[in-house]
């Protein structure tokens, strides 16, 4: 989306107009690469304030709420307990980290950390207790293990 009557300038270009108007005047370089001298002029500002010739956001969207360190307690726990339920995780991680986020925020975490959900239900024939896959749909869905 232009802004006014800017339009997209490359990289690579304002790299050279940057190096280019530390030799000669902005007019010039302005002139050389059919641009205004308050669009050399601007380059050569934000090449001083930041160091790079484009801005860098330093986040898109909107912060998370877990951190890398609460995700690694989260991945803990799991380890030393993988049949824990996500009720059961929210509570150890305020507990302890005072981190208080829903369920939901838990599994969406251990979802893109490569996490699976499954659910543990009676079988009628062969072993007791099975797992199968299922989506997330409510706080009893306890983890079993790593997607591979």
């Amino acid at each position: 989306m232009a802004y006014g009557n800017r339009r997209f300038i490359h990289r690579s270009i304002k790299e050279r107009m940057y190096t280019a108007s530390i030799h000669r005047k902005s007019s010039h370089v302005a002139r050389m690469f059919s641009v205004s001298h308050r669009t050399v002029n601007r380059v050569k500002r934000l090449v001083l304030q930041t160091g790079s010739v484009v801005r860098i956001p330093a986040r898109n969207g909107r912060p998370r709420l877990l951190n890398s360190l609460d995700l690694l307690y989260l991945e803990g726990c799991i380890e030393l307990q993988p049949d824990m339920y996500l009720d059961e995780l929210q509570e150890s991680l305020l507990q302890a980290r005072g981190v208080d986020v829903s369920a939901p925020t838990i599994y969406r975490a251990l979802l893109k950390r490569g996490f699976r959900y499954k659910q543990v239900f009676k079988s009628v024939t062969g072993c007791p207790w099975q797992c199968s896959d299922l989506t997330f749909d409510s706080t009893d869905i306890s983890l079993c293990s790593r997607s591979k």
